[in-house]
C-alpha cells in the first residue's frame, strides 16, 4: 500500500490527477489544502526568521513559508503511516501510467518503511521503461543533494517524513529541503512532470512572488565550499561533496544566469 498526498490550490483543478491515481490498486489518495499566507499574518510560532536568514542568507518569502508548511502537514501524516508515501504538488501530471505502476510495485517490494531515504520522482524523461531493482547502486538511481528541487513529487518513508518534519519545524528552509542526514535519490525515469501552467504556483503569494534566486550564502557556498562545512556529516569526503552538491549547484547557477 502506498499513500498519495496532493497539496492543492483552490484555483487549480486536480480532478484528472486524482482520478488517475484512484485507478491504481493498493493506493490511498489524500487531498491537503495549500497554505496561502497574508503578508501581515503573525507567523512567530510557524517560522523562525532569524534561523532562516542564517541558513539561507535571506528571509523566506510568504509563498515559500506557506509551501513548506503544507509539506509539513503531509509529512506529519506520512510519519504516522505504516505505508510509503508520495507527496505531490498540484501542478504535476503523470508522465506515463505504465511506468508509474511499475515503479510503485518496485518500491512497495524493495523500500522498507524504516529506510531513511527520499526519492525525487519529477523531472527527467526517458524512452526506457525498464526499472531495475531498487536502488542504491544501480545507475538508474542517482544519489543527489542540492542537484534539483524535489518538492514537486517525491517518495518518502515514515522515518524520513519524521526527520524532514523535525528539521523544518518551525520553518527555516523551503520544502526542498532542510538540512538532514537523509539519503536522497533521483529517478532517471520521469514519473511526474510539471504542467505548462505554473501561474498559480504553491510558492506564489498575492504579489506573485516566488523564489528570489540564489542567496548570498548560497553563492558563497558554491564558490568556496562552505556547504561542505555546513553539511559535512552527510558526506564521506570532499569528492562526494564535490559531485553531489558543489558541481550540481554550479551547473544550476550557470543555467539560471543564462536564462536571465
Amino acid at each position: 500500500m502506498i499513500d498519495f498526498y496532493i497539496i492543492h490550490s483552490p484555483e487549480r483543478s486536480i480532478e484528472d490527477l486524482r482520478r488517475k491515481l484512484g485507478e491504481i490498486e493498493n493506493t490511498k489518495v489524500f487531498i491537503i489544502p495549500g497554505k496561502f499566507l497574508r503578508s501581515d499574518q503573525n507567523l512567530e510560532k510557524e517560522y523562525d526568521a532569524a534561523r532562516a536568514k542564517l541558513l539561507n542568507g535571506r528571509n523566506l518569502t510568504i509563498g515559500e513559508i506557506g509551501c513548506a508548511m503544507a509539506h509539513n502537514i503531509c509529512r506529519s501524516k506520512a510519519q504516522l503511516s505504516s505505508n510509503l508515501s508520495i507527496i505531490l504538488e498540484d501542478d504535476v501530471g503523470i508522465y506515463k501510467m505504465s511506468l508509474l505502476k511499475k515503479f510503485l510495485e518496485l518500491a512497495d517490494k524493495s523500500v522498507s518503511i524504516t529506510d531513511n531515504l527520499v526519492i525525487n520522482l519529477a523531472g527527467e524523461s526517458s524512452a526506457k521503461e525498464n526499472l531495475p531493482k531498487f536502488p542504491k547502486s544501480d545507475s538508474s538511481w542517482r544519489k543527489t543533494f542540492g542537484a534539483t528541487p524535489l518538492a514537486a513529487a517525491y517518495l518518502l518513508t515514515p522515518k524520513s517524513a519524521g526527520v524532514l518534519l523535525k528539521n523544518n519545524t518551525p520553518v527555516t528552509n523551503v520544502a526542498d529541503w532542510p538540512p538532514t542526514d537523509i539519503k536522497f535519490y533521483k529517478s532517471r525515469h520521469a514519473l511526474f512532470i510539471h504542467q505548462e501552467n505554473k501561474s498559480k504556483s504553491l510558492i506564489s503569494d498575492k504579489k506573485g512572488n516566488g523564489r528570489r534566486g540564489f542567496s548570498r550564502i548560497d553563492l558563497i557556498g558554491i564558490y568556496i565550499g562552505i556547504y561542505f562545512l555546513r553539511q559535512k556529516k552527510q558526506f564521506l569526503g570532499f569528492k562526494d561533496f564535490y559531485f553531489n552538491l558543489w558541481l550540481p549547484r554550479m551547473k544550476a547557477m550557470i543555467t539560471h544566469r543564462i536564462k536571465i
